[in-house]
Protein backbone atom coordinates (compact mmCIF):
# COMPACT_ATOMS: atom_id res chain seq x y z
CA UNK A 1 0.00 0.00 0.00
CA UNK A 2 1.52 3.18 -1.21
CA UNK A 3 0.78 4.66 2.34
CA UNK A 4 3.24 2.76 4.42
CA UNK A 5 5.83 4.77 3.13
CA UNK A 6 4.49 8.42 4.46
CA UNK A 7 3.50 7.30 7.81
CA UNK A 8 6.00 9.65 9.76
CA UNK A 9 4.49 12.50 7.26
CA UNK A 10 1.25 11.55 8.13
CA UNK A 11 1.82 11.81 11.66
CA UNK A 12 3.29 15.48 11.34
CA UNK A 13 0.64 16.59 9.37
CA UNK A 14 -2.20 15.22 10.99
CA UNK A 15 -0.89 16.81 14.20
CA UNK A 16 -0.70 20.22 12.29
CA UNK A 17 -4.21 19.93 11.31
CA UNK A 18 -4.93 19.34 14.57
CA UNK A 19 -3.62 21.33 16.62
CA UNK A 20 -5.97 24.44 17.99
CA UNK A 21 -5.64 26.62 20.96
CA UNK A 22 -6.91 24.05 23.57
CA UNK A 23 -3.70 21.70 22.23
CA UNK A 24 -0.85 21.62 20.67
CA UNK A 25 -0.96 18.16 19.43
CA UNK A 26 2.87 16.29 18.92
CA UNK A 27 3.16 14.23 15.90
CA UNK A 28 3.89 11.30 18.74
CA UNK A 29 0.60 11.60 19.89
CA UNK A 30 -0.80 10.23 16.56
CA UNK A 31 -1.24 6.62 16.40
CA UNK A 32 -1.56 5.57 12.40
CA UNK A 33 -3.00 2.22 11.95
CA UNK A 34 -3.69 0.13 8.94
CA UNK A 35 -6.30 -1.72 7.60
CA UNK A 36 -6.30 -4.08 4.58
CA UNK A 37 -9.90 -5.00 3.47
CA UNK A 38 -10.14 -7.78 1.00
CA UNK A 39 -12.86 -7.76 -1.41
CA UNK A 40 -16.07 -5.30 -2.34
CA UNK A 41 -17.31 -2.41 -0.41
CA UNK A 42 -14.91 0.01 0.29
CA UNK A 43 -16.03 3.42 -1.32
CA UNK A 44 -12.33 4.79 -1.99
CA UNK A 45 -9.06 3.22 -3.07
CA UNK A 46 -7.98 4.41 0.16
CA UNK A 47 -10.15 5.37 3.28
CA UNK A 48 -8.56 6.99 5.96
CA UNK A 49 -10.79 7.70 10.24
CA UNK A 50 -9.20 9.68 12.22
CA UNK A 51 -10.56 9.97 15.56
CA UNK A 52 -9.94 13.14 18.04
CA UNK A 53 -11.38 14.75 20.57
CA UNK A 54 -14.13 16.98 19.96
CA UNK A 55 -12.69 20.63 21.02
CA UNK A 56 -14.84 23.52 19.36
CA UNK A 57 -12.15 24.71 16.99
CA UNK A 58 -12.20 20.84 15.45
CA UNK A 59 -15.59 21.02 14.85
CA UNK A 60 -15.73 24.15 13.26
CA UNK A 61 -13.17 23.32 10.61
CA UNK A 62 -14.15 19.31 10.39
CA UNK A 63 -14.82 19.97 6.71
CA UNK A 64 -11.89 21.76 5.82
CA UNK A 65 -9.43 19.12 7.78
CA UNK A 66 -11.09 16.47 5.39
CA UNK A 67 -10.46 18.17 2.33
CA UNK A 68 -6.97 18.96 3.58
CA UNK A 69 -6.36 15.47 4.50
CA UNK A 70 -8.15 14.09 1.44
CA UNK A 71 -5.68 16.60 -0.68
CA UNK A 72 -2.61 15.71 1.01
CA UNK A 73 -2.60 11.57 0.98
CA UNK A 74 -3.75 12.08 -2.80
CA UNK A 75 -0.49 14.60 -4.02
CA UNK A 76 2.26 11.75 -1.27
CA UNK A 77 0.31 8.66 -2.47
CA UNK A 78 -0.75 9.14 -5.96
CA UNK A 79 -3.77 7.47 -5.68
CA UNK A 80 -6.95 9.12 -6.66
CA UNK A 81 -10.15 7.84 -4.85
CA UNK A 82 -9.57 9.31 -1.65
CA UNK A 83 -11.95 9.09 1.36
CA UNK A 84 -11.41 10.80 4.91
CA UNK A 85 -13.33 11.14 8.15
CA UNK A 86 -12.54 13.16 10.80
CA UNK A 87 -14.72 11.38 14.02
CA UNK A 88 -14.98 13.80 16.71
CA UNK A 89 -16.11 12.85 20.18
CA UNK A 90 -14.99 12.71 24.04
CA UNK A 91 -11.91 10.65 24.55
CA UNK A 92 -10.62 8.37 27.44
CA UNK A 93 -6.98 6.89 27.21
CA UNK A 94 -4.82 5.07 29.23
CA UNK A 95 -1.46 7.34 29.03
CA UNK A 96 -1.08 9.35 32.09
Amino acid sequence: MEIDRIFLDLKVFVAKELTCVNIDLDPDEVSVRLIKVDGEGMIGDLEVEVNAYAFKERVKKKDEFCVNLTNYLTRTTGMRNVKTWLILSELGHSME
